[in-house]
């Protein structure tokens, strides 16, 4: 069974991109309608997951690091509910915003993002590791969680990803199928109305925030967003089905 199918059956599912497109900048949703619009310096066809049949992109960056963004179609006015799961595969070599879910802006987004509100991120810090992050009021108040071990994921292979806002606003955070960080916050989790994007974000003032507030260049493949809070059985098993190529079925020939 390919990734893709693995996804797809994956019960809870709210959206799925790919990431395969072979030219934009339409990104399809293959899980409902909200579609992705990519920017100018994204590009196309890239090399994909060893489970895959599909193939990646590349956020270029190249032209002041905001034009490989991509932007959801449509507005989640009343926010994403808890509980909720976050899931893709990346490889970079630096630090950059992998993802987000904060304020209204007309997609796609080529400027500056002001995250003075509830915002989500999650990102490759300057410092090697991942981090899972967000501000929960307009006061700024906000944490973020990362491995304290520093998995070092800038080190240009893939990695899977996958973050879980539980329904009591309990973070986890998931690193190539392992738990590797969880927090006890009680806060109440905003409830992020906005778009969800893919390669930007705003993440300055985070710990270990990347360069340039997020942006750099990296590979994306296979994003998904969940209505449900997965499970480590779950996420264990998206991370094998991606990092093990499908088998081939080989054609004997009969000896006379």
């Amino acid at each position: 069974m390919s990734y893709d199918t693995t996804i797809l059956g994956t019960s809870g599912l709210v959206y799925y991109w790919k990431l395969g497109e072979a030219s934009g900048p339409t990104i399809a949703d293959s899980a409902d309608s909200n579609n992705g619009t990519a920017g100018t310096d994204a590009v196309y066809g890239q090399i994909g997951l060893p489970g895959s049949p599909s193939k990646a992109l590349l956020f270029n960056n190249a032209s002041g690091g905001s034009q490989s963004v991509i932007s959801t179609a449509n507005q989640l006015s009343s926010g994403v509910a808890r509980p909720f799961s976050m899931e893709w595969w990346f490889k970079i070599t630096s630090g950059g915003l992998l993802g987000s879910m904060g304020p209204v802006y007309t997609p796609p987004q080529t400027g500056t993002i002001n995250f003075g509100t509830q915002s989500l991120e999650m990102y490759a810090g300057s410092d090697g590791n991942v981090h899972f992050g967000t501000i929960y009021d307009t006061l700024g108040s906000g944490f973020c969680i990362e491995p304290s071990t520093n998995p070092h994921v800038n080190d240009g292979n893939w990695h899977h990803l996958v973050g879980v806002v539980k329904s009591n606003n309990n973070f986890l955070l998931y690193l190539d199928g392992n738990l590797v960080v969880s927090n006890s916050n009680t806060n109440n989790v905003a409830t992020y109305a906005g778009y969800w994007r893919l390669g930007r974000g705003y993440a300055s003032g985070y710990y270990n925030s990347p360069p340039s507030g997020g942006n750099a260049a990296y590979t994306h493949a296979h994003a998904a967003i969940y209505n449900v809070e997965l499970s480590a059985a779950t996420i264990s098993a998206h991370y094998a089905a991606g990092s093990v190529a499908a088998p081939t079925r080989q054609k004997f020939m009969a000896v006379a």
